[in-house]
């Protein structure tokens, strides 16, 4: 949580120009295509882990299929996980994130731009309509992130 808190500290003079950049590409009438947009939040993800001394190693990219359409379900063990796989995958991905956690600001507007999905895990029906819209977009070559446990691991990777 200190890491967290030591990025967020240092990159405060750069979130109005992020936060600006992020509201205009969020837009559904934005002129930026789908990788721009993702290329976009990396570059922004990938000076938050330079500020904040984090060096982000990544083995198994050649697992990734060559082609979009693809979910991935990692273990979701702390607040980095999101800027590790934004920082590592190449392809952009959407995120599929509890509803309770898309009305942070900057998140919000983030999980927009990747046109990710907010799902309400104590409505049944909304979650069974959610992971529908996913299916359907996988198939139309759209690539997911979704952390299976909903919430992250208080216990580590164990």
């Amino acid at each position: 949580m200190d890491r967290i808190i030591w990025m967020v500290l240092r990159n405060l003079l750069r979130v109005p120009g992020w936060f600006y950049h992020i509201v205009k590409m969020e837009r559904e009438d934005t002129p930026y295509t789908e990788q721009e947009r993702y290329d976009y939040i990396r570059r922004m993800v990938e000076v938050i882990n330079v500020t904040g001394r984090v060096k982000v190693e990544v083995s198994g990219q050649e697992n990734l299929p060559e082609k979009d359409g693809f979910i991935m379900f990692p273990n979701h063990q702390g607040l980095f996980d999101v800027l590790a796989l934004i920082e590592a995958c190449p392809h952009p991905f959407g995120v599929v994130i509890k509803k309770e956690a898309a009305g942070i600001i900057l998140i919000k507007q983030v999980v927009r731009v990747l046109r990710g999905i907010a799902i309400d895990r104590n409505d049944m029906k909304d979650s069974v309509k959610m992971i529908m819209q996913v299916t359907k977009e996988v198939k139309e070559g759209r690539n997911y992130v979704i952390f299976p446990e909903g919430t992250r691991s208080r216990n580590g990777n164990q």
